[in-house]
């Protein structure tokens, strides 16, 4: 007799789940002699802070289908611990620069600049992105071509580029490796004080996939709601709720319905007729591909200005004028954007008054507690 696919999909969810859970003999809190060495490099409190899921933390970083890379974890939360150590550490890149140089939680983990600066400070092509909601990142591409289909290839490519952090990987763990609090790091994460490639690349993946807003006004107002995006929500201004019709209206085909991650990969919005940056071609050889990049999300945006991956609109009026009259008929430009019947660019016109009520929305996906939260903050003394 077959075995009915309830029974299949019950038994692949735990053992999914079971997977990704850590091993209980791992302690959270370091050894006394563990402590006097943390302390004396690092901020970290005596027991590690948690990224799970929990009563406090509902829509924590595990076991839940959003999880895109299992963790090679023993500890999760010494894990992430670990991670948050790598991304702020100055000292382990030849050229004195760390994650956090560039993606600095003041500005949602991106940069208040149009265009990067990197190693002797040479100015990049491309604006920093935030590294927020990257656990709902869909088709597992990253970088603002999508180029990476693997966190771990962004992080090395950002790591040996030398307009960026000039350092090899094998020079990166040599210096890690000299660094007195990185054997008690790696221990307590992953059982042994071995630093490897793939080792770096889950403890960042840890603490970075941790990093999404979920306690903004939206989501636990959508929850109340039964998740239904076209009724109003008692807990929204007039505005706001004005401002979600016209989000799922005009906006939600591209940025998703329920704004976790864009409905799309890589789109061209019409920045320019040319482009002068040729976006996922520059990897794909696809002239399709050219000026096309990826969609962002559009979660905490008070803080991730300026915006487009060449930093060009300073604010989001300046965002909204051009989806209302700056649109450029490029040869990639999206079909969403593209009227049917003249081929021509199809604005996204809106009143004062809307944009005013969208703008409204847009602020109910800002969560400033994660920009604050300890869990993020700088951890060197």
């Amino acid at each position: 007799m077959k075995a009915p696919k309830t029974f299949y999909l019950l038994f692949g969810l735990l053992l999914f789940i079971s997977c990704g859970k850590e091993d209980d003999h791992v302690p959270n809190q370091y050894s006394t002699e563990e402590y006097a060495i943390i302390q004396e490099y690092l901020n970290l409190p005596e027991e590690a802070l948690n990224y799970r899921r929990n009563e406090e933390n509902p829509y924590g970083a595990t076991a839940d289908f959003h999880i895109v890379q299992q963790s090679l974890a023993l500890n999760y939360n010494h894990s992430a611990t670990l991670g948050r150590v790598l991304f702020y550490d100055e000292s382990i890149s030849n050229a004195g620069i760390s994650c956090a140089s560039c993606h600095q939680p003041a500005y949602g983990f991106g940069d208040a600049q149009a265009l990067s600066n990197g190693f002797n400070g040479i100015e990049g092509r491309r604006n920093t992105p935030a590294l927020i909601n990257l656990r709902f990142r869909y088709g597992n591409l990253l970088g603002w071509d999508g180029r990476y289909r693997e966190f771990e290839d962004q992080y090395q490519s950002c790591l040996e580029d030398a307009g960026r952090m000039n350092t090899l990987f094998s020079n990166f763990l040599a210096n890690a490796s000299k660094r007195a609090y990185y054997p008690i790091l790696f221990e307590k994460a992953f059982g042994s004080d071995d630093l490897s490639r793939g080792r770096v690349s889950s403890a960042l993946t840890d603490f970075l996939y941790s990093n999404y807003p979920y306690s903004t006004a939206f989501d636990p107002a959508r929850v109340a709601n039964n998740r239904n995006m076209l009724s109003d929500y008692a807990e929204f201004s007039a505005a706001q709720n004005a401002g979600k019709a016209i989000y799922v209206a005009k906006c939600a085909s591209c940025h998703g319905q329920y704004v976790y991650e864009p409905t799309f990969n890589l789109g061209n919005n019409g920045l320019d007729l040319v482009s002068e940056d040729p976006g996922a071609a520059i990897w794909s050889g696809n002239d399709f591909d050219e000026g096309r990049f990826r969609i962002p999300t559009l979660r905490n945006l008070a803080f991730t200005a300026p915006y487009m991956h060449d930093g060009r609109f300073p604010d989001l009026e300046s965002v909204l004028t051009h989806y209302a009259e700056g649109i450029e008929a490029h040869p990639n430009l999206h079909a969403l954007l593209v009227d049917s019947e003249t081929g021509l660019p199809k604005f996204i016109e809106l009143t004062e008054q809307e944009r005013g009520d969208l703008l409204a929305f847009l602020e109910t996906l800002n969560q400033e507690s994660i920009v604050e939260d300890e869990r993020y903050a700088p951890v060197f003394k």
